[in-house]
């Protein structure tokens, strides 16, 4: 069974070639691509062509989450053509995750692997699972909604928020879904009936998880949420006056404003963690 990497690299960067040396002789390696993908290092530069594996460059087009749809919808047609390959999705967004859970379902062995060095990691993590995960009989289901939204993405969301004050709470959902669904789902989940899945993060984990949720549904192209970026914020989280800038003296010119743009409307509630 050959092992296939498809590399998010808007998501990852170069980090992904760090693989090379781990993989198998007869794995491929699929680098889907675009114009606002980080730059490579020269010392990976000096790795990829000194390696003998199967690599394709992928050239995308661009728009909000283009190169993800693109990916997906590519794994998809070689899965119909092949599917009893081993499929590795290289990166850090979890928007991914359902996909995984959607093919896992039909017996496709198929993981997503990330880490600050994209160490081979094989274990699917989705954000929105539990550290303790609870029993079968008390797990919410899959397809739970709330205003047409995932359950377990709301239940992340309110494990994660502040718990000081329920406006933060209020922020992050309308910045999410929206200023209409975002209310509903604020008036829903804040009403005594609502029933929410614990999580058992401590406070690194509950900002990481926001962190990377303002990655996935704010709309800022080619800034991809990393480890390091996450412990930088984190590093600096109780000082929120000067934390956009810190942001974009230590990211540069063409990520500083992107991540600027990100973060601004959360740093506040992100120093309440």
């Amino acid at each position: 069974m050959s092992k296939y990497y498809y590399v998010d690299s808007e998501n990852v960067g170069d980090e992904w070639v760090t693989l090379l040396s781990e993989a198998d002789e007869d794995s491929h390696f699929l680098v889907f691509y675009t114009e606002k993908s980080p730059r490579m290092s020269y010392l990976n530069v000096i790795k990829l062509l000194s390696n003998n594996k199967n690599l394709e460059f992928i050239l995308c087009y661009e728009g909000n989450n283009a190169l993800d749809f693109q990916l997906v919808t590519y794994l998809g047609y070689q899965l119909c053509k092949e599917p009893e390959h081993e499929i590795y999705i290289v990166s850090k967004d979890t928007g991914f995750d359902s996909v995984i859970r959607f093919w896992e379902d039909r017996g496709i062995s198929i993981h997503r692997i990330f880490s600050a060095n994209c160490n081979n990691d094989t274990t699917t993590i989705p954000v929105s699972s539990d550290i303790e995960m609870p029993s079968l009989s008390d797990a919410p289901s899959t397809n739970e909604k709330v205003c047409n939204e995932p359950k377990s993405v709301i239940d992340d969301i309110i494990a994660a928020c502040p718990k000081s004050n329920t406006s933060y709470l209020h922020l992050f959902l309308v910045h999410f879904f929206g200023n209409t669904n975002g209310l509903k789902i604020y008036r829903e989940v804040t009403n005594t009936n609502y029933v929410a899945v614990t999580r058992n993060w401590d406070n690194k984990m509950c900002f990481s998880v926001l962190c990377q949720y303002i990655g996935k549904y704010t709309d800022v192209a080619g800034a991809p949420v990393t480890d390091e970026l996450i412990n930088f914020l984190y590093k600096h989280k109780n000082n929120p006056k000067n934390v956009l800038k810190l942001l974009q003296d230590h990211y540069g010119a063409q990520l500083g404003p992107k991540y600027k743009k990100m973060f601004k409307p959360f740093v506040k509630s992100l120093a309440k963690i």
